[in-house]
């Protein structure tokens, strides 16, 4: 049975501020009648922190996005060749947002979502 999968290669496991964000987005398809409808990715920057006021024990938590955008990876109703793909994404991380951050009372994350709509099932 022919299946089209695909991977994300990131450059960097974190962003800077005022830098650029790198990926690449590796197809490998072996159906080759494959129409690719939509391929997209969607960049994310999102803050998320909590707390806990230790008079109240009342939980506090809240959320922001710093960045949210959308690439289009190729035409649409493209037909795809038998093989191995590679699709770069490069976007500016505004100076203005934070760089990522991890601790155990909130985050800063920069993530990538890839949505692929074909002509087959077959999509992993």
């Amino acid at each position: 049975m022919p299946t089209t999968q695909i991977n994300i290669v990131l450059a960097e496991s974190r962003c800077m501020a005022g830098e650029f964000f790198n990926a690449k987005v590796l197809l490998d398809s072996s159906d080759p009648d494959t129409v690719v409808h939509a391929f997209t990715a969607e960049i994310k920057g999102i803050g998320r922190t909590g707390w806990v006021n230790i008079h109240t024990d009342k939980i506090f938590e809240t959320e922001k996005t710093y960045i949210d955008t959308q690439v289009q990876l190729c035409d649409p109703d493209t037909c795809l060749p038998v093989g191995k793909h590679q699709f770069p994404v490069q976007i500016r991380i505004p100076p203005n947002c934070p760089s990522s951050y991890e601790s155990q009372f909130g985050s800063i994350r920069y993530q990538m979502k890839v949505d692929l709509v074909a002509n087959t099932e077959q999509v992993s």
